[in-house]
């Protein structure tokens, strides 16, 4: 797809004797010409985007040896497009949004997947999908963390278990999330670019919170080097509270979708349809059930779209 398969020739050493038998023959006007023997084609590959630092989703510091549900995800789909047949055949990128709409305008990427908004962040992508519902929700320390030390450093502050512990919390949200931009109802705020960064705050003691969407943050919570350490705290319970002052865009839903290009917009459709048809999504995501039991919102057949596929 991103690189070009066509057959290269492999030239075909030529001994002092061979040569000068084809200079006599080319002298008698011979129109023969050595054969050359073609190599074999270049090894299929895939080029995938990735948002990276989202422990359960996309996560690890070399692109060559990522983990994660959505990187499982994504591999599925390349698997169902015949493009992937073995680990070596996918070339994963690291890519921002700022960087997503010249990256597969130039060739240079296939497919987009990690946490990406789809048509809400830009309508010069081709969109598939979605693969999943989120909402906004907070991850806070679990009530063990109160009284014992985290793997890596001690988290020292208390527990958040209600709307009132908001007021004078100070709170990480992660920046392109269902919780950016929004009005929090918390003490103080601060923006970092990742879920891991913010986990590294929160478990430093910097942070009392972590705003994300609930996906992201449960991803945090099925990765076990931080089993037992968090719980995640969505704004839709929070507004169950009568006191609670929770707007309406806290517990609005979006979705996760895949990016790729218009020219293979209906074919990455079609493939992973067929992989929701299969149940891949849900047999990926059942490997969190022995961290949470929290259900991701998974899309469903009569959810998918090709809507943003250009016509």
């Amino acid at each position: 797809m991103a690189k070009n398969r066509m057959q290269k020739l492999r030239a075909i050493p030529v001994s002092a004797a061979v040569l000068s038998t084809l200079l006599i023959l080319s002298g008698c006007n011979t129109t023969e010409e050595p054969t050359v023997e073609p190599t074999v084609g270049e090894q299929k590959s895939l080029t995938i985007g990735v948002s990276l630092s989202s422990p359960g989703l996309i996560s690890g510091t070399d692109p060559e040896s990522l983990s994660g549900a959505e990187a499982d995800l994504a591999v599925a789909l390349g698997e169902q497009l015949g493009e992937i047949v073995e680990p070596n055949d996918v070339a994963w990128v690291p890519t921002t949004p700022e960087q997503t709409t010249e990256h597969l305008e130039n060739g240079e990427l296939d497919l987009l997947i990690g946490q990406f908004p789809g048509p809400d962040l830009t309508e010069d992508i081709a969109w598939v999908a979605p693969y999943a519902t989120v909402e906004p929700a907070l991850l806070v320390r679990g009530e063990s963390s109160d009284q014992e030390e985290a793997t890596n450093e001690a988290m020292t502050s208390e527990s958040i278990t209600s709307f009132d512990d908001l007021e004078d919390a100070a709170v990480c949200v992660v920046a392109r999330s269902a919780s950016a931009g929004l009005d929090l109802p918390v003490g103080e705020t601060q923006t970092q670019q990742t879920v891991a960064e913010c986990e590294t705050g929160i478990r430093s003691g910097r942070y009392d919170a972590i705003a994300a969407d609930d996906l992201q943050l449960v991803g945090v919570l099925a990765d076990p080097s931080y089993s037992g350490s968090y719980e995640l705290l969505p704004w839709s319970e929070l507004a169950e509270d009568d006191d609670a002052d929770v707007s309406e865009a806290l517990v609005e839903p979006t979705q996760y979708w895949i990016g790729t290009t218009p020219a293979q917009c209906e074919v990455v459709g079609e493939a992973f349809a067929e992989l929701v048809a299969d149940g891949v999504p849900e047999d990926i995501f059942d490997q969190w059930d022995e961290y949470t039991d929290y259900v991701p919102q998974l899309s469903a057949e009569d959810d998918l779209s090709t809507q943003y596929c250009p016509n």
